[in-house]
């Protein structure tokens, strides 16, 4: 325990609105003798809590709610309501998330400060963090919830499937229309030839967005372009470290350095998994939030959370990293196998059509994809050497002997005779005609030599234009340079502005599937049971403490706030109920009493609690009940702003028409 953080936590009660530090104090220490000193006071609750029999029976109060939002508070950087309503949004209502987070207050167990952006965050009272660390487990937000043989399914986002992408975007160049989208016949052939990744076509876009930022690909005027070097260092991660890079950069578009972060997410999260473990959905996709919350900002999630909730499964499902039973989603079985690859890729037949074979790897089939375009990625690949697919590699200075070379070492069978004769004609055909784009360099006379002798120079030769005039093989003026000094020579550089590409960078490799650490629980089932047996033992302690407040004889309305407070595990000791002070102001109002309805509204938005609301409608009483916002008063009304479950709907009320309010009692500062 850090003193600093016990400081910090009794200045937090010393800063509580004075009714609401004397009935927090009164609650604990009874009542208080004058004068008194507020830091007294603080030290005083502290020693309260130090005593081990209040610890303990603090810890036995715990349910599992409590423990969840305690987990959570431990596990977010900064947690804010806000932040802690959207991570239990798929669980808890932003109203009864409210109640216990003011309930945990009460009880000690969190409080508030402020951190430097303004916000007020929770934090874990310190002097109960040893008693309360045992029952936040490692893998609480991500237990099985049964465990089984699990069934494997293809992987759609495989090699075979990139070397597709590959070709397609190398032999389709002008593919966009001007607002950006798939012009209708290259839309159609994606989805002629990936059925599987284009049932929906939000998933050709996910596809190419993805692609663009793993840099992969470009975005020109009105297609793309390729970056090979950037494919050539993505073949060299392995399998599933490439479909978990694909899968990451599809979510949503970001920096780079944010793609980094999501990418260890995303291998982190599936390294969570447990082979033959099921997993209920919401589970799944809370730790996956857990985890980004973690790594990102609080902007950054309130950003994405909508497309975090409706899309994350969905495309791990679809590109084959998770796996579905009902409403249960497991890892796919298929990333762990350790398939043998085919050494020759390839079966060639005299019809052009080329059977890319299953397990085929990247790194083997980037040079092929150039000489062929794809026709339909399924198990196995079917693509078909074309004429225009042999003219683009042709045009990066291939020659027909390059390409019948690169098929033939991928093929474990001679190239049919009829494709090598096609081949040499297309070659011959498209050199009779050359047009070249590269760097020129003109040279004088006296330093020829330098271009035709055997030099650093002469290797940066691709063609003798004319005399004295020499076609370059090089892609980076930095080649040049270096070959221009080592022979001791200068030269001027006229130069046009160049289009801009990004950068190449490589991919960073992943521990997959490493050893797992032993979890707690290996079933949900089994810590739920767990928690069913603790509550129902503290439900004894709840009997002992309502039998002695019956002898208390308390006013109805009184003994009826107090038993809420025993309820809520407030109230843990006899000593609490002997020694209170129990006086209570009105929480409610009905009918004609306009003034008495506004203030208790009123009460409410102060100190942030819910309220009860009854309405006569033409269907009968109807019950509301939520956080209030705000009171606009009128001339002869006011509204009431009432926040519901789902803190974006919100229900106008004329205070007027409402036949009664009440103030939920669901902790001391809503009393």
């Amino acid at each position: 325990m850090d003193p600093k953080d016990v400081v910090e936590w009794r200045e937090s009660l010393v800063k509580l609105p004075d009714h609401n530090f004397f009935d927090l104090m009164q609650l604990y220490l009874g009542k208080i003798k004058t004068p008194f000193n507020k830091q007294r006071l603080a030290e005083q609750l502290s020693a309260f809590l130090r005593k081990s029999a209040i610890q303990e029976k603090i810890a036995e109060s715990l349910d599992s709610h409590d423990i969840l939002i305690l987990k959570a508070v431990k596990e977010i950087p900064n947690p804010t309501q806000a932040m802690l309503s959207l991570f239990f949004s798929k669980k808890i209502s932003y109203a009864e998330l409210s109640e216990k987070l003011l309930n945990a207050e009460e009880r000690l167990l969190l409080y508030r400060v402020q951190n430097s952006d303004g916000d007020k965050v929770y934090k874990i009272n310190p002097l109960l963090q040893k008693n309360i660390e045992p029952f936040l487990l490692r893998n609480l937000f991500f237990m099985p919830e049964k465990s089984g043989q699990t069934k494997a399914k293809e992987i759609n986002i495989n090699d075979t499937a990139l070397a597709g992408l590959y070709s397609f975007c190398i032999h389709n160049e002008a593919v966009l229309k001007n607002d950006g989208s798939f012009k209708k016949r290259y839309e159609d052939l994606l989805k002629e030839i990936f059925p599987r990744l284009s049932e929906k076509t939000k998933y050709i876009y996910s596809i190419f967005s993805a692609c663009e930022s793993l840099g992969l690909i470009f975005r020109t005027e009105n297609g793309f372009t390729v970056q090979r070097a950037k494919w050539e260092a993505f073949s060299q991660i392995s399998k599933p470290e490439r479909l978990i890079y694909f899968t990451a950069a599809s979510l949503f578009k970001t920096r780079k350095e944010n793609l980094q972060k999501l990418v260890l997410i995303l291998f982190e999260f599936l390294n969570s998994f447990y082979d033959s473990a099921y997993y209920e959905e919401d589970d799944v996709e809370q730790f996956f939030l857990l985890l980004c919350m973690q790594n990102f900002s609080s902007s950054f999630i309130k950003n994405e959370i909508d497309f975090l909730h409706l899309n994350f499964i969905e495309i791990a499902e679809t590109f084959g990293l998770l796996c579905r039973d009902k409403h249960l989603i497991y890892l796919n079985p298929e990333l762990l196998k350790n398939a043998s690859e085919p050494k020759k890729p390839l079966l060639i037949d005299p019809s052009f059509e080329v059977t890319v074979l299953p397990d085929s790897n990247l790194k083997s089939l980037l040079d092929t994809a150039e000489c062929m375009e794809p026709v339909l990625i399924q198990m196995t690949g079917k693509f078909e050497i074309t004429k225009k697919a042999c003219s683009k590699i042709f045009q990066l200075g291939f020659t027909s002997e390059n390409v019948y070379k690169i098929l033939s070492e991928a093929t474990g069978h001679e190239i049919p005779q009829n494709i090598r004769v096609s081949i040499n004609e297309w070659y011959k055909n498209f050199t009779s005609l050359e047009l070249y784009s590269g760097f020129v360099v003109s040279v004088a006379k006296e330093k020829e030599k330098f271009f035709e002798l055997d030099t650093p120079l002469k290797k940066l030769v691709r063609k003798k234009i004319a005399e004295g005039v020499y076609l370059l093989n090089v892609q980076d003026l930095k080649d040049f340079e270096q070959a221009v000094y080592k022979s001791g020579l200068e030269f001027i550089f006229y130069k046009n502005k160049p289009l801009q590409s990004p950068s190449v960078r490589n991919f960073q490799k992943l521990n997959l599937f490493s050893q797992k650490e032993k979890n707690d629980y290996t079933k949900k089932l089994d810590w739920v049971k767990q928690q069913k047996e603790r509550e129902d033992k503290y439900s004894k302690t709840l009997s002992q403490l309502s039998a002695i407040l019956k002898d208390l004889q308390l006013a109805k309305e009184d003994a009826k706030i107090v038993s809420g407070r025993i309820n809520r595990k407030a109230i843990i000791t006899e000593e609490q109920l002997k020694d209170g002070v129990f006086k209570f102001t009105k929480k409610e109002a009905s009918g004609l009493d306009f003034l008495g309805k506004q203030k208790i509204a009123e009460q409410a938005i102060l100190g942030k609690h819910i309220l009860e609301i009854e309405l006569n409608t033409e269907k009968g009483p109807e019950k509301i009940s939520g956080l209030p916002e705000e009171i606009l008063k009128q001339e002869k009304d006011a509204v009431l702003t009432i926040v519901c479950d789902n803190p974006k709907d919100r229900l106008k009320i004329s205070i007027a028409h409402i036949s009664k309010i009440k103030l939920i009692h669901n902790s001391i500062f809503s009393e």
